[in-house]
C-alpha cells in the first residue's frame, strides 16, 4: 500500500509526533510505502505580525495547505491518507483535499479536540466538561487554549464550523481511537460505529520477558514534569517514605523533582537507558491527572514485564487491577502509597502482575499485532470508500 502521512507536529516533542514516526517505521517494515506531510508549530515564530494574525482564519481553513496537499496527492495517488494533528497550520481543509481526490481518510484521535479546544478536558489544575455539556465557546472565557482568549477563539470557531459542515461526521472516513471512552464520545457526536476503530500506539522497546524472583529497590516514573501528569502526588510518597523513585523527563518542574527527597533525576536519556531502568524496577508509575487516551509507557513497561500503577482518572484500557497491574484514585497520594507498598512488599504478586504484563503486551500489542491492526482498519476503509465511490 502507499501510506500518505499527515502531522502537525508541536513545539515540543510529544507522544503524538513520536506516534507518527514510530507508524511510518512500523508500516515501512511491513513493506508498505509511506509518505509524509509535516509541518511545524515552530514555523509560527519566523511568521510577520500579518501573517500570526492570518492564523485566525487559516486555522479554520487553509487554503494554502489544501492546494499544497491536494497537489501532493495527486502525484503520489496514495490508497489511504492517515491524519494524525492537522492544528493550527494544516487545518481540516486536508481531509477536503482528500475527499476531492476520492481518497480514504482516517485520523488518529491522540487527544479530545473534536470536544475540547485544549484537547484535554483540563483547566485550572482539575477536569472540565464545561464545552461538552454546554458550548464549545466557554472555552473563549477561560483562554482554554494556549491561555489566550484570541487563539481559543480560533480553534472554538474552528471546531464549530466543521461540526456544522458535518466534516467530522461526513468528510473523514474512519477514526481511530486509543480507548472506549473516545469512542464513546464519538457515538454520543452522532459519528457511525462503522468508521470507528480502536487500536494501540506502538511501542519499538526491544521486548524481554520478565525476571522473577528478582530483589528491586524501585519505581520508575517517564514522562513530561507538569502538574497535570501527576508527579506532584508521586513527590510526596517519596517524601514521608522510604520509597526509591526514578524520574525520567522534562519539564517545568524539574527543578522541584530533581530536590525531592527519595527521588533520583535522570532527565532526558537514551531509550536503551530507558529500557534497562524500566526492567529493574518494581512497578512504573503513571499518577497522571488528565483523562489520557493511551500512555505509551504503559506499553513500554508491559514490553519489559513491568507491572504498572495508574490513575483512575487515565482512560487507558491497558491496566487492569490486580491483573497486569494496579489501579489508585488519581490525586491521592495516600492511594497511590498503598499500590506501591502492595507491589514492594508482595514480590510473588508483583512477578504474577510482571508475567501476565508480558503476555499481554506478546498477544495484543507488540508490533506486529499492531501493523496487523492498522493493516486490517486501512483495508477496510479502502474497501469502503471504493464501494461509495
Amino acid at each position: 500500500m502507499k501510506i500518505f502521512q499527515v502531522h502537525n507536529s508541536y513545539r515540543l516533542l510529544g507522544g503524538e509526533d513520536i506516534v507518527f514516526e514510530n507508524e511510518k517505521k512500523l508500516l515501512e517494515g511491513g513493506g508498505h510505502q509511506v509518505f509524509q506531510y509535516q509541518r511545524d508549530n515552530q514555523e509560527i515564530d519566523t511568521y510577520s505580525f500579518k501573517k500570526k494574525l492570518s492564523l485566525f482564519f487559516s486555522t479554520t481553513w487553509s487554503e494554502d495547505s489544501y492546494r499544497e496537499i491536494k497537489k501532493l496527492l495527486s502525484e503520489i495517488k496514495p490508497d489511504i491518507c492517515h491524519i494524525h494533528n492537522y492544528l493550527p497550520l494544516i487545518s481540516p481543509s486536508v481531509f477536503y483535499a482528500c475527499q476531492d481526490l476520492r481518497i480514504p481518510v482516517v485520523q488518529t484521535l491522540h487527544n479530545y479536540r473534536l470536544f475540547c479546544v485544549n484537547g484535554l478536558f483540563f483547566r485550572n489544575g482539575a477536569q472540565c466538561m464545561e464545552c461538552l455539556n454546554s458550548s464549545i465557546f466557554t472555552s473563549v472565557k477561560y483562554a482554554c487554549y494556549r491561555n489566550s482568549r484570541i487563539q481559543s477563539l480560533a480553534v472554538a470557531k474552528m471546531l464549530q464550523k466543521h461540526w456544522r459542515k458535518g466534516t467530522w461526521q461526513k468528510v473523514v472516513d474512519a477514526y481511530i481511537c486509543l480507548n472506549n471512552w473516545t469512542i464513546d464520545l464519538l457515538k454520543k457526536k452522532g459519528i457511525p460505529s462503522y468508521k470507528i476503530y480502536y487500536k494501540m500506539n506502538v511501542s519499538f522497546l526491544k521486548p524481554s520477558s520478565p525476571v522473577l524472583g528478582k530483589k528491586r529497590k524501585y519505581f520508575v516514573f517517564i514522562g513530561r514534569l507538569d502538574k497535570m501528569k501527576g508527579i506532584r502526588d508521586l513527590l510526596k510518597v517519596a517524601n514521608r517514605t522510604d520509597y526509591q523513585v526514578l524520574v525520567i523527563g522534562e519539564g517545568p518542574l524539574s527543578k522541584e523533582v530533581a530536590s525531592a527527597k527519595n527521588v533520583q533525576f535522570l532527565g532526558k536519556i537514551p531509550n536503551s537507558d530507558v529500557k534497562r531502568y524500566i526492567a529493574d524496577s518494581i512497578g512504573v508509575i503513571n499518577p497522571s491527572i488528565l483523562k489520557e487516551t493511551m500512555g505509551l509507557v504503559i506499553l513500554e513497561a508491559f514490553s519489559q514485564g513491568v507491572p504498572v500503577i495508574m490513575s483512575d482518572i487515565m482512560v487507558s484500557n491497558l491496566v487492569k487491577h490486580n491483573e497486569n497491574g494496579l489501579v489508585f484514585r488519581g490525586g491521592d497520594s495516600f492511594s497511590l502509597e498503598k499500590q506501591m507498598q502492595c507491589l514492594s512488599e508482595n514480590p510473588s504478586f508483583r512477578d504474577s502482575l510482571a508475567i501476565n504484563a508480558f503476555s499481554d503486551y506478546q498477544n495484543f500489542y507488540s508490533p506486529e499485532k499492531n501493523l496487523s491492526q492498522l493493516e486490517n482498519i486501512y483495508q477496510k476503509i479502502i474497501k469502503r470508500k471504493s464501494s461509495e465511490n
